[in-house]
């Protein structure tokens, strides 16, 4: 009987919505099972899970194979699908970080603000982006650098380092190429007018559109805005450190600096904690003094005035360069996922000759770091097993980390067994032809699980056969080790196994004993006993009749104690024992004789000393 199959492929498009997270390649193992007759069709597939999307061009392969029996129950060999393959198409994005700020600046002055034009799609990318003035005056100037990645301070304009961007004849703007999940940051300075064009509390506001240039019906536009006022608040807002991992505390700082020639008034800072983050308790400072969290006396709280948010009421800040410094806590939640970004923003109010003024801070992005974990649990670390058995224990490999990991999986053991793991396909704890021998998949020549996902179950079998004649209460203890790609994280497990083999004795004694006459009848009494924990099997007791003496007809006695003997007859018919006359020997037992732990076989039977 020859079985055969196709395997088809259905490509269905799917545009990523999520943002900015970078690619990642997570291999899981899926399978479907289902049985026709006595047929069983097993469908294996590696999944790929990206925040940002799949690459464009990656090429995603699928194999399955078939299990079955012919009529009479015997298993055949295994069957294998065609490979089908289908390539990852390209799906522009864009996205503009933050997408809305306010600045404050003097007349005849500058004032500046960064945008980050993040590449959303799933290919590299290049993008068009223009200026407008939507509302208000009209700028003096309005300039565009480029912030450069590999020299000066990253997110902070640096004259003579960052690039000068150059409009084309048309008024457009050209980006370099950005990867996926890659952003092109940008510094725009505003060059403001003089009070007659710009009065006090009027505003500018600017809108950037940013294009892709493989599509131009994909883009997105940030709003920025330029209110005059006599007291200039500038606040600038950093953190550290730059990329903090899962659990780790971030220390943001807001520096407030008043350029203008009045005092500002009456300021507040309101900053949100921002998602996949915690406040630290108790962290806040106002110029270096630590501030409560609770409403009381002093100037600051968390989650009062604004739900969970640090709130702090500066009052004023001097004119022509007064300075306030805010800081506060917060930590990384676990379970974030590498290169995720955390974006934070403060929002400041302040009155200015009568005008309450509306301002932010730089949106200030973060990129979570790399932290890896793992876990090695076993539900049965025990177990017995006797000469020859195969012992299947099952395990799992747990990736705690928040990046795909591939564990390295070493074994050693304490009596030198030889141990495999298998891939549990189909997670039943149990050894069978569906599972997969685990391999060497990234060539470093240790055998590991290929790559798992954060927070991913990867389940497995530990399998070991006793060697053939190991004595009763050996044991080996097989320790596994997995070791993640970060060297420093490791976890292991350990089985122990012990061996529960027969072990027989024998011993046989005679009655009357001492010297006897001739025609004495001498009984003959041979106990095997098992002290093993294991069971014997097709145990056999075999005598020859001694010289000098006649075997007594009929006198043979078997049991499984001297207490409690049954007669047997001379002939082999069955009964548990017989009298070889050809031979001359006695025998009990045999195929179907077994013996557990304590167990005894007796054999009893008569001579007369000739």
């Amino acid at each position: 009987m020859k079985i055969k199959f196709m395997k088809s492929s259905l490509l269905e498009g799917n545009r990523k919505t999520e943002k900015r997270e970078t690619n990642k390649n997570r291999t899981g193992y899926g399978f479907f099972v289902a049985v026709l007759g006595t047929l069983v069709f097993a469908l294996f597939f590696p999944s790929g899970a990206m925040a940002a999307g799949t690459l464009a061009g990656t090429a995603i392969t699928n194999q399955a194979w078939a299990d079955y029996k012919d009529a009479n129950g015997n298993q055949m060999a295994r069957i294998f699908s065609n490979t089908v393959s289908t390539i990852v198409s390209r799906v522009p994005g864009v996205d503009i970080v933050p997408p809305v700020v306010t600045n404050v600046a003097s007349n005849t002055s500058t004032t500046q603000f960064l945008a980050q034009i993040f590449n959303t799609g799933n290919a590299a990318d290049t993008y068009t982006f223009t200026y407008t003035v939507v509302s208000g005056w009209t700028p003096l100037s309005v300039i565009f650098y480029h912030d450069s990645a590999t020299a000066g301070n990253h997110h902070v304009y640096d004259p003579g380092i960052d690039t000068l961007l150059t409009a084309d004849g048309s008024g457009k703007y050209h980006t370099d190429s950005a990867a996926a999940d890659d952003d092109f940051d940008i510094f725009m300075t505003i060059g403001t007018p003089s009070a007659a064009v710009a009065p006090d509390n009027s505003t500018s506001v600017i809108k950037i559109t940013a294009v892709s240039d493989f599509d131009g019906s994909v883009s997105d536009f940030g709003t920025y805005t330029v209110v005059i006022t006599s007291a200039v608040i500038n606040a600038v807002k950093t953190h550290s450190p730059e990329s903090p991992v899962p659990g780790q505390t971030v220390t943001y700082t807001i520096n407030l600096n008043n350029q203008g020639s009045s005092p500002g008034n009456t300021v507040i800072i309101s900053d949100p904690i921002p998602n996949n983050m915690a406040y630290v308790p108790g962290s806040i400072t106002l110029n270096s003094i630590a501030k409560t969290d609770l409403s009381d006396a002093d100037e600051a709280n968390f989650n009062v005035t604004t739900p969970n948010a640090v709130s702090v009421a500066i009052g004023t800040i001097a004119a022509n360069g007064g300075l306030a410094v805010v800081t506060f806590q917060a930590t990384v939640n676990s379970n974030v996922l590498i290169n995720s970004p955390i974006t934070n923003q403060a929002h400041i109010t302040y009155t200015s000759g009568g005008n309450q003024i509306d301002i932010t801070t730089n949106g200030e992005t973060l990129f979570v770091g790399g932290l890896a974990g793992i876990d090695l649990q076993t539900p049965s670390p025990l177990s017995s097993g006797n000469p020859g058995d195969k012992i299947a224990k099952p395990f799992t490999v747990i990736n705690n980390g928040n990046n795909d990991d591939t564990v390295k999986l070493t074994i050693s053991t304490t009596s030198g067994w030889s141990w495999d793991i298998w891939i549990d396909t189909n997670g039943d704890g149990l050894l069978g032809p569906e599972d997969i021998k685990a391999s060497d998949t990234n060539g470093d020549g240790i055998i590991d699980t290929g790559s798992i996902a954060p927070n991913q179950t990867l389940k497995l079998i530990a399998v070991t056969t006793i060697p053939v004649g190991t004595q009763d209460g050996i044991t080996d203890t097989a320790t596994i080790t997995g070791t993640s790609t970060d060297p420093t994280k490791t976890d292991s497990i350990a089985f122990t196994i012990t061996v529960t083999a027969p072990v027989l004795s024998m011993t046989k004694g005679v009655s009357p004993t001492g010297s006897q006459p001739p025609g004495t009848i001498l009984t003959y009494t041979m106990v095997v006993t098992n002290s093993g924990t294991g069971i014997s099997t097709s145990v056999s007791i075999s005598d020859p009749i001694p010289a000098n003496t006649t075997y007594v007809t009929s006198s043979l006695k078997t049991g499984s104690a001297v207490t409690t003997l049954s007669s047997r007859t001379d002939a082999d018919d069955g009964d548990g024992a017989k009298f070889d006359s050809s031979t001359g020997t006695v025998s009990a037992g045999g195929t179907g004789t077994t013996l557990g732990p304590n167990g005894t076989l007796v054999l009893e039977f008569k001579v007369t000393i000739n």
